[in-house]
């Protein structure tokens, strides 16, 4: 699949709200504030190295706590395993398992890519966490900034939307990483 993507050169309508404005949902220890309000918020992320980790029993009741809700509304994004349904199934397990709606964006291709106001329906008003699978981030990030969908997940994010995930659903949410020893 080809995209174009964002360059001195080449600045499309979707991309032009990124300009000046590096992919990411937080930095280390600053709030996201709403444009609406103007209220801040900091941001709920869980991740872990590992893909699947977040599924430990300790880790899955710190996400499901974290939403305030007893089967919170789940939204799996794939993009970064291209939208394997495997993937979808191991990421979503213990989601199923307690009786969780959840709902599979696929955006890797652009043939399965929903529609900008579809894509808000689920991000915005429908999740209550999100999860992100392992695989490509650079890949991911790349492809939700072509389409928009990394402006919803900040969105979803000043709404108190949970976001976790390993692996490359760990490092989509920053752009720097600090490490404390």
């Amino acid at each position: 699949m080809y995209f174009e993507l964002a360059s001195d050169f080449v600045i499309n309508e979707t991309l032009k709200p990124h300009v000046g404005n590096n992919f990411r949902v937080a930095a280390p220890g600053l709030p996201l504030q709403c444009p609406e309000s103007g209220n801040v918020t900091y941001p709920k992320i869980i991740t872990t190295g590992s893909g699947n980790a977040i599924h430990e029993p300790d880790f899955f009741a710190k996400i499901v706590a974290m939403t305030k809700k007893e089967k919170p509304n789940v939204v799996y994004i794939g993009t970064p395993f291209f939208d394997r349904e495997d993937k979808y199934e191991s990421g979503t397990k213990s989601f199923r398992n307690i009786g969780c709606r959840i709902k599979r964006l696929m955006v890797a291709k652009e043939c399965t890519t929903p529609s900008s106001e579809e894509m808000r329906r689920i991000i915005v008003d429908f999740s209550d966490v999100i999860v992100v699978s392992g695989g490509n981030s650079l890949f991911a990030m790349l492809r939700w900034q072509s389409i928009g969908l990394d402006l919803l997940i900040k969105e979803a994010a000043v709404k108190g939307t949970v976001l976790c995930g390993g692996s490359a659903g760990c490092g989509c949410w920053f752009d720097t990483v600090s490490c404390i020893t």
